[in-house]
């Protein structure tokens, strides 16, 4: 496996603490509606700047901060779910197989993979699950 970093920075600063699990929400292309990124990205950036502006206590941020990427989250995983006339890539069994084979790929090499499960965004049904 490479090298672990407990902490780094692109955009805003990435903290990796050894040994935990880590929850992972990803999507394919097409499954956002058109301009939600741009949105989500535009509203959270204006969140996180009002943020280090107006909160002077250090810990008073650390908590506005932890609010604004549940909040975030919360906005991001809505629009998965409201979209349902764009392409359904995940209810194609190919298209999964990929998806999952390549969590399989990278497992030992970058993460340890503990469980994972692949849905579509509207069947409700998972096209894998777990150790599949």
């Amino acid at each position: 496996m490479k090298e672990h970093k407990p902490e780094y920075y692109r955009y805003l600063p990435h903290f990796q603490p050894f040994g935990v699990a880590f929850f992972v929400t990803g999507r394919l292309y097409g499954s956002l509606p058109e301009g939600a990124l741009e949105r989500l990205k535009e509203e959270k950036e204006a969140a996180y700047s009002r943020i280090l502006n107006e909160c002077k206590d250090e810990s008073e941020r650390k908590e506005e901060i932890y609010k604004l990427h549940k909040r975030h989250f919360a906005r991001w995983d809505n629009y998965l779910d409201i979209n349902r006339n764009d392409p359904q890539w995940l209810e194609n069994s190919e298209v999964a197989t990929v998806v999952k084979d390549s969590f399989h790929h990278w497992d030992g090499l970058s993460y340890n993979l503990v469980a994972y499960t692949i849905m579509p965004n509207r069947s409700g049904e998972p096209s894998f699950s777990l150790t599949d």
